[in-house]
């Protein structure tokens, strides 16, 4: 069974998980190994996670077990955009510059994923400082695009995109309404949802999504 979990969406890995029809550890292994066999053909990741997720799956595996209280996305993983601040990590913005600049907090958005229960699996690439509309980092190199590797994949959140392209996550991390033009040339639809504002590091407000892919 592990093999299929990639392909369930995040909801149906939230109630699997929560009703012990299979278990974190089981979800966390399946999509570490799709991002195995996808992730070098792409360059959509640019640090995964494995070690840490395997450990926090674990975790929560044994809180089920043991009753405690859980939150909607329990043992569930997730990815985050490389210029979002996660305490201990550095956030690059993509830049060699930054590759050093590591947050002491969390962003409030990786606050209340953690809340949820949800576990982090790994960053996803970026153009520098997110001024590009396709994803070249200085640090990490080109993202391509899965359906043909010499034409854009867009950017900036274009390594989130490719994410639900290659079917290795459902539940991901992104900045900006780039998301859109970004799916376009990856040849996916999606759905956008409410965008609160919400406190950003760099003083201004940005438009948060959670956006939900639609395939054929």
């Amino acid at each position: 069974m592990s093999n299929e979990l990639w392909r369930k969406s995040a909801l149906d890995l939230a109630e699997g998980i929560a009703s012990k029809k299979f278990s974190s550890r089981e979800v966390v292994d399946a999509h570490l190994a799709r991002i195995d066999a996808v992730n070098p053909k792409i360059n959509a990741l640019v640090a995964v996670l494995a070690e840490e997720a395997r450990a926090g799956a674990d975790a929560a595996d044994k809180a089920l077990a043991q009753r405690g209280p859980i939150g909607p996305l329990h043992g569930v993983p997730y990815t985050v955009k490389i210029n979002i601040d996660v305490a201990g990590q550095a956030t690059t913005q993509g830049i060699t510059a930054l590759a050093e600049a590591i947050p002491a907090i969390d962003a409030p958005t990786i606050e209340r994923m953690k809340a949820s229960g949800a576990i982090m699996l790994g960053r996803t690439n970026m153009p520098d400082l997110g001024l590009r509309v396709h994803t070249d980092s200085t640090l990490y190199g080109r993202t391509k695009n899965p359906w043909k590797s010499d034409r854009t994949a867009g950017g900036s959140a274009v390594a989130t995109a490719q994410r639900w392209q290659a079917e290795c996550l459902h539940l991901v991390w992104a900045t900006t309404s780039v998301v859109r033009c970004v799916t376009l040339l990856i040849a996916m639809a999606l759905l956008r949802s409410c965008q609160p504002r919400v406190w950003c590091p760099m003083h201004r407000c940005f438009r948060w999504k959670i956006s939900v892919s639609v395939r054929k």
